[in-house]
């Protein structure tokens, strides 16, 4: 009996320090586009918004940047401090509304700017070619889990 208490506490330090690593991670959510499943890394504050993908090396073939607004708006996004090319899905509810491709890291003093051509409430970033890999088309349907 004596055994049993001790493994539970152990066992829910384990848990919560995976649990906690994996929401810092960001690793909460992901989405389904034809057929393929994207792990999300969520950008829903004005800070991680900010930040997005700057800085990193990479990014997993599998994952993607999520930025979630309260309104729609037609938002630019720029490549500043990227070290690799991204694709842009501009997404309203869970349409994809429009399309951004292999935008390229900044060269120099040149640091590319993307727009979407209508208001979005959503913005998934993901590694150049993926738009074409996955045949993404605009009006294709985004499943969020």
């Amino acid at each position: 009996m004596k055994k049993y208490l001790l493994i539970i506490p152990v066992i829910l330090v384990l848990l919560t320090v995976y649990l906690k690593f994996f929401k810092e991670a960001g690793f909460y959510s992901r989405a389904v586009i034809n057929g393929r499943v994207i792990k999300l890394l969520v950008a829903d504050t004005p800070s991680k918004r900010n930040r997005g993908l700057s800085f990193r090396e990479s990014l997993s073939r599998d994952t993607g940047m999520l930025f979630i607004f309260d309104k729609k708006e037609a938002y630019s996004f720029w490549m500043n401090e990227m070290k690799f090319p991204l694709d842009f899905l501009w997404i309203d509810g869970v349409l994809v509304t429009d399309l951004s491709e292999n935008i390229p890291p900044p060269d120099g003093n040149n640091i590319e700017t993307v727009t979407p051509q209508n208001p979005v409430d959503k913005v998934l970033e993901v590694n150049s070619g993926i738009i074409k890999e996955l045949e993404i088309k605009i009006g294709d349907r985004i499943i969020f889990k």
